[in-house]
């Protein structure tokens, strides 16, 4: 009898271990899958930061008094003669990240050119910008070859892909926001000329600043 209590008792024994085994199973095999799962995410997550920073890494990004500057640029010329290359185009995006309206009214720059213009393009005409820009909070506006653009005019000496120079903008308070990192890039040109009605007609070439013809890209 003592015998074979003690053989009941050591089965019984033998099935709880075994149930305790059993059941510790699946709690190790969760917390193993919760840790796989977190390590997973942690890896999405440094993945998708290395992609955001992928995707900035190429912009050139310049901030002035809540006014940024994304990848702006000019267009490289050759040295003019007082008549022909005496002009460049200078493109890219502004954003106003203040919470005020910013009004835009005018251009300068590093160059020793004669003036630098705020141009436009509505409806195949090319002229100069005489009311400005305004860029509600949060807005942007981008310069682009071929529309509204900023013009260095009557300018001489040879710009080269390469070079770097300020722009400013201005708006109606005299607030100046500026963008000394503008890389010079040879890109092809549209001509527009403006004829004595202010038509832009397309033609090859630089030429006279104040005489007509302009490069738009």
């Amino acid at each position: 009898m003592r015998t074979s209590s003690l053989a009941a008792i050591a089965g019984v024994a033998i099935l709880s271990v075994a149930g305790l085994t059993a059941c510790s199973a699946p709690a190790e095999q969760d917390a193993a899958g919760a840790a796989s799962s977190a390590a997973s995410s942690a890896a999405s997550m440094v993945t998708s930061a290395a992609a955001a920073a992928t995707d900035t890494a190429g912009q050139n990004v310049v901030e002035s008094n809540g006014l940024e500057f994304v990848d702006w640029y000019a267009k490289a010329k050759p040295e003019g003669n007082g008549v022909d290359n005496m002009m460049s185009g200078i493109f890219g995006t502004i954003t106003n990240t203040t919470d005020a309206p910013i009004h835009l009214a005018k251009a300068a720059g590093s160059l020793e050119a004669d003036m630098f213009q705020i141009h436009k393009m509505e409806n195949g005409i090319m002229s100069e910008n005489t009311e400005g820009i305004t860029l509600e909070p949060g807005a942007s506006f981008s310069f682009v070859p071929g529309g509204d653009h900023i013009m260095a005019m009557g300018y001489k000496p040879a710009i080269n892909p390469g070079d770097v120079f300020a722009v400013t903008l201005i708006d109606d308070n005299g607030t100046e926001y500026t963008n000394a990192e503008v890389m010079v890039r040879s890109i092809a040109s549209n001509i527009e000329n403006y004829g004595p009605d202010g038509q832009a007609q397309m033609q090859s070439g630089m030429d006279n600043p104040m005489g007509g013809t302009e490069a738009a890209q």
